[in-house]
């Protein structure tokens, strides 16, 4: 499929108007992303189909400690690389999420060829537009995320799904490939507290 494929014709003209700033973007629906995510959909279950036939490949999400420090900033690279077949573009959708799936930090500063959504409650980073990709190619983007301010022994884990597609513009023969990579939360402020256990009355 054509990730930037846009359909044009004398009966769809003001619709295309009013889709043309959106339709290169990484997709969301009402409920949420399509990165693989519990609670999200895939690409490869809706939009996108057929197996990828020759097309395979990997992603990774790379920038991040195992022990996460409270409201520090990492700057994420999501990477995905073609490694066998004949796609020509390449999209992606990332999310953050703790430990009972709700959105974990925040995302800023997303690198150029990629944006950001608020749907549902979760921030995804993904492209805008998809970027061009060949076998043994790939392609980065970048995002900076900051660490949410507590609770220390969290752990939250970064879902990205990702589409290599042959640009037949039609929905099949295209390939989804998924990970998830996760963290445990450090340094967070511990808020003190004072238990007075007995007192004495003092005699002045």
């Amino acid at each position: 499929m054509n990730l930037n494929k846009k359909f044009f014709s004398p009966f769809l003209i003001f619709g295309a108007i009013l889709l043309l700033a959106n339709s290169s973007q990484h997709p969301t629906s009402g409920s949420g992303g399509f990165t693989g995510a519990p609670g999200d959909s895939t690409c490869g279950a809706t939009c996108h189909g057929g197996g990828g036939g020759t097309i395979d490949g990997t992603i990774s999400i790379t920038g991040f400690p195992a022990m996460i420090v409270a409201n520090s900033t990492y700057t994420l690279s999501v990477d995905v690389t073609a490694t066998a077949g004949t796609p020509t573009e390449a999209g992606f959708q990332m999310v953050a999420l703790n430990s009972i799936n709700t959105n974990s930090g925040s995302f800023s500063n997303p690198s150029a060829g990629s944006s950001l959504k608020m749907v549902a409650g979760r921030s995804y980073h993904g492209h805008n537009p998809s970027q061009v990709i060949s076998a043994g190619t790939t392609v980065t983007w970048t995002v900076d995320w900051t660490a949410p301010s507590s609770p220390n022994g969290e752990t939250i884990t970064f879902y990205a799904g990702a589409i290599l597609a042959n640009g037949n513009n039609n929905n099949g023969g295209d390939k989804f490939i998924a990970t998830n990579a996760s963290g445990t939360l450090t340094g967070a402020t511990v808020p003190v507290t004072v238990s007075i256990t007995s007192q004495t009355d003092a005699i002045c």
